[in-house]
């Protein structure tokens, strides 16, 4: 036992030792399948003993570099139904964890089947640990991550918050290109496009993110200086509803920009004016001051000029002088009242 220990990789030794996971009996389980990589550990065993691993839920995280990253309900309903039904037929793949992740193994592929087995209560599943894979090694377990999940279902979000977490990582977009398969580093910033939506929209698209692509997203980008987060989001759940194209996106997000055109000059035409003030030299008009009624308390100030660059200057520097001297007077005023 203890030349068994010794040639054990230090990462799980203490796991074997004390019990935690163990190897499989082989007539407990399927036809035993080879390590991925073999390892000194799997090299210590005899071949006819070589194969999967029982290891508790509790010993198992998913992997932080793992390519998948969203999972919808309607999957995980499936995978746990599947899992209930038929039991386990293949093993989740995993390898040693380090540093926070010490004494557990870290999922790369298999994270929905985990998250199902959590939900059925089951305590362990069968595991293959891929001993070769250095856990410091963020670019190569994308690569590996990549290579074991079904890549035909690995979606556009998935690839972007990989990406994100990676450019938290320093590595740069070409380094980035390579580990996730993109064609070029423009099409890792296209994938960064998720990332100017507000977080509700994001959790909205997560759930149905086979039609929430890079370029579904990319055309919803385009209304964000038109319509805030709750019209964000009615666009998405229509698009989604309605199973929108692109081009019915585009479309729909025009109609709501003319409209929105048209709402504000409709506004405009029902304000009354309360001053008009024209300014100019001797010889020139520079141009003149409007301040509207606009109903409801409000009143609308609008400075149209057209002046040379230094004295536009000087009078944008005034403009904001003024500005922070009401401010400054507001505040003071409303800490007035508090007290």
């Amino acid at each position: 036992m203890s030349d068994q220990r010794r040639r054990t990789p230090p990462k799980l030794s203490g796991l074997i030792s004390s019990g935690i996971i163990a190897p499989a009996p082989i007539s407990d389980l399927p036809e035993p399948v080879d390590a991925v990589v073999s390892g000194p550990w799997f090299n210590s065993l005899p071949r006819s003993k070589r194969g999967n691993l029982v290891v508790p839920v509790s010993q198992l995280r998913l992997s932080p570099h793992q390519s998948r990253h969203v999972r919808t309900e309607e999957r995980i309903e499936e995978v746990k139904l599947s899992l209930s039904d038929n039991g386990q037929i293949e093993p989740i793949t995993v390898y040693p964890g380090s540093a926070q992740n010490e004494g557990f193994l870290l999922v790369i592929s298999g994270g929905t089947r985990l998250e199902a087995c959590r939900r059925l209560g089951w305590t362990t599943l069968e595991a293959q640990i891929d001993e070769a894979i250095d856990p410091n090694d963020a670019l190569g377990i994308v690569r590996i991550s990549t290579i074991h999940n079904n890549t035909a279902v690995e979606s556009d979000l998935d690839r972007a918050y990989t990406v994100k977490n990676l450019l938290d990582m320093n590595f740069t977009t070409a380094m980035i290109a390579s580990a996730i398969g993109a064609k070029s580093a423009r099409d890792v910033n296209r994938l960064l496009s998720f990332f100017k939506l507000p977080p509700s929209v994001l959790e909205l698209g997560a759930r149905n993110p086979a039609k929430f692509s890079a370029t579904f997203c990319e055309v919803l980008n385009t209304a964000i200086d038109v319509v805030d987060e709750e019209g964000l989001r009615d666009l998405l759940k229509n698009a989604f509803t309605e199973n929108w194209s692109r081009r019915e996106l585009e479309r729909s997000i025009t109609t709501v920009k003319r409209q929105k055109i048209r709402n504000a000059g409709s506004t405009r035409s029902r304000s009354r004016r309360l001053v008009l003030q024209e300014y100019k030299t001797s010889d020139q008009k520079l141009g003149h001051l409007n301040i509207l009624d606009m109903g409801n308390g409000k009143q609308r100030i609008e400075l149209d000029a057209t002046l040379d660059h230094e004295l536009a200057v000087q009078v944008r520097e005034k403009i904001e002088l003024m500005f922070s001297s009401i401010i400054a007077e507001v505040e003071q005023s409303k800490a007035g009242n508090e007290s």
